[in-house]
């Protein structure tokens, strides 16, 4: 229960991601500095399996990790956490090698899941649906994915035409136009981006933006005040490292 836009600018791109679970799930821990393999990486944790559902390394590879609600008649019966697929291709250079990665384990015994790589200049889309993985490269100028396990296929679509009414189309969008998009609550508060049901919230938004004119990359992490209030807004940064040649 997520919903994710990427942007491709000029020097770099932006990616916003609101995290919706249970409102009976453990309070997450903000981004904090990983290392893999000598790559510096950031990313919030999962505090009820540990692992993670976005991160950001320091070549500018962000790895995002939703629910596939539709497929979940097959997940596994003692399902592993599918926390662990983002912190395992952490030191990937780039979109492609962090998609083959992630799409050449086993993956039998995870739940299904998206997963999209994106950095400045290319998103890919890696799906599990618990039986097979395939990925597709994802339209140049930007992107939205959303997901729900309420009514996947009603909310989608009641997400996708407030992004049309709201923002337009991708290729246009603003990165205000998209920030405001991630805060958009609206009068059926189940199909907000934003959004919020009786047993089910959005817990954070996270924003993500990479520079190479600025040689850096900004994570900044919103917990929403209604299932963490004494929880601050934190905003990490990482010196962005050139990709060997």
């Amino acid at each position: 229960m997520c919903t994710l836009t990427w942007k491709p600018l000029d020097t770099g791109y932006v990616l916003f991601f609101n995290r919706d679970e249970q409102r009976s799930r453990p309070v997450a821990l903000p981004p904090r500095a990983f290392e893999a393999n000598g790559v510096r990486y950031l990313a919030p944790t999962d505090t009820a399996r540990g692992g993670t559902w976005l991160l950001v390394n320091e070549h500018g590879l962000s790895l995002a990790l939703l629910n596939h609600a539709t497929a979940m008649r097959l997940a596994p019966t003692h399902p592993a956490s599918r926390g662990w697929l983002p912190h395992h291709a952490a030191d990937c250079l780039d979109v492609e090698t962090a998609i083959k990665r992630i799409a050449t384990r086993r993956l039998d015994d995870v739940p299904p899941f998206h997963l999209i790589a994106a950095d400045a200049s290319q998103a890919s889309l890696l799906t599990w649906d618990g039986i097979d993985a395939t990925s597709t490269q994802l339209a140049a100028e930007g992107c939205l994915l959303t997901t729900s396990s309420y009514q996947p296929e009603v909310i989608a679509s009641q997400r996708l035409a407030t992004f049309a009414r709201d923002v337009g189309d991708m290729a246009s969008a603003s990165v205000e136009q998209l920030a405001t998009f991630h805060e958009h609550r609206g009068d059926n508060a189940a199909a907000g981006i934003r959004m919020s049901r009786p047993d089910a919230c959005t817990h954070s938004i996270a924003r993500i933006e990479m520079s190479r004119e600025r040689q850096s990359v900004r994570f900044s992490y919103q917990p929403q005040t209604e299932i963490s209030p004494a929880m601050q807004s934190t905003t990490q940064h990482l010196h962005l490292v050139s990709r060997p040649t």
